[in-house]
């Protein structure tokens, strides 16, 4: 993970409640009879998010992961786990829930999370529940258990990390695809995630739109209402290179980006990479592209000077028969993976100038510079005036 967004925004000293420190009930208007319960705005105490990894997972708070199964979400949240149950993030104590219908803890878990140098002894694995009648049931229920998960909280106390791996195993009676019922489990959920302070980070599959051009919020399985719980989701694809430029580890990397986080602004994407003997390792890589470019279809990632050429072939077809608005020429290449920055290099190289209008600024070429020359004055190499934009060519100069 790059450094330059750990710890300078954001707040990750332990959330309050690990430390055993309650919010102040300060009068507000509540008689006891039936009816509305309010507090006026001046008696809340303002408080800083506290995130357990800065910018991305909240504390007292719930988070999502979703991603196509087999992509490694699970490995991506053990080595959270492994680190906070060292200490490194979150309390000092590291205790560690893990709830997960799929994986075994035996032949899985356990040796993945000894291979991060996890703390063993902090991650509690909860294999059921027993209910007052004596019955045990494999599963807990989150319509019916969040209780009894409270009380384990506060047994282990302090818990920095809750997974639960998939959300929709634990959804119980409710209806994955009923937004008001998912809505009624979340907000229950989310109450114990403010009330222990323990980040909360549920586990999601993706549907089956993929290549519909939907937006990756509404990729998530089930209702819309688990990605509006979610303070925070993040989602995990496939890696991609284009050709001639292969990574010989593209095959175990995956991109990691923000679909929304609601806490705080939108951090580059990131790459993490498996390697064996089960170890996921994030590297200093971050990519310039959003959620909804990575969930609809086949992402290529270019070296940088490839984005370049490519954003100057875009600025001198889409210009050619005069001027053009910059926000649409900004989203133009935005859709096709370039970057403001990209583009703002290719508008210096082809001196594209800017006017601002009534309606906003429009860019157009030069009247005087036809041909490409760049900031040495020399003409383009041989076979630069073609360059492969999108699924087609497209003339250069």
């Amino acid at each position: 993970m790059s450094e330059q967004h750990a710890h300078h925004d954001f707040d990750t000293s332990p959330h309050p409640a690990l430390l055993g420190i309650s919010r102040i009930e300060m009068g507000g208007y509540d008689s006891g009879a039936p009816g509305m319960v309010t507090r006026r705005m001046c008696e809340y105490r303002a408080e800083k998010v506290h995130w357990l990894e800065p910018g991305r997972i909240a504390m007292g708070k719930l988070n999502m992961i979703a991603g196509d199964p087999g992509l490694g979400k699970s490995f991506m949240t053990l080595e959270l786990a492994a680190r906070a149950s060292r200490g490194e993030i979150g309390s000092a104590c590291g205790q560690v829930v893990i709830m997960s219908a799929e994986d075994d803890p035996n032949d899985t878990l356990q040796p993945r999370l000894r291979n991060m140098c996890a703390n063993l002894n902090n991650i509690h694995f909860i294999e059921g529940i027993r209910r007052g009648n004596g019955e045990f049931i494999d599963q807990p229920m989150l319509d019916q258990d969040i209780e009894r998960l409270q009380e384990l909280i506060e047994d282990h106390h302090p818990v920095s990390l809750i997974i639960i791996d998939p959300i929709s195993a634990y959804m119980g009676k409710a209806d994955s695809n009923n937004n008001a019922e998912v809505r009624t489990v979340l907000a229950n959920l989310a109450a114990l995630a403010q009330r222990t302070g323990a980040a909360v980070v549920c586990v999601s599959h993706l549907n089956k739109d993929n290549g519909s051009g939907k937006k990756a919020v509404y990729r998530t399985m089930g209702s819309l209402a688990f990605t509006a719980a979610a303070r925070t989701v993040q989602l995990v694809t496939k890696y991609q290179t284009t050709d001639g430029h292969d990574d010989p580890n593209a095959r175990e990397k995956r991109i990691v980006s923000m679909v929304k986080n609601n806490l705080g602004k939108i951090l580059p994407a990131r790459v993490y990479i498996l390697r064996d003997p089960g170890i996921c390792t994030w590297l200093d890589e971050e990519v310039d592209l959003d959620a909804d470019i990575f969930v609809n279809g086949k992402v290529t990632f270019d070296a940088p000077e490839q984005k370049i050429d490519h954003a100057v072939a875009l600025l001198q077809d889409e210009l050619r028969m005069g001027e053009r608005p910059a926000g649409e020429l900004l989203q133009i290449a935005k859709d096709h993976g370039i970057s403001k920055t990209q583009m703002t290099e290719a508008r210096q190289l082809l001196c594209v100038t800017s006017r601002k209008t009534k309606a906003g600024w429009v860019w157009s070429m030069p009247e005087h510079e036809n041909d490409f020359e760049d900031p040495e004055g020399e003409n383009p190499p041989p076979g630069f005036r073609e360059i492969l934009y999108g699924n087609q060519h497209l003339p250069y100069g």
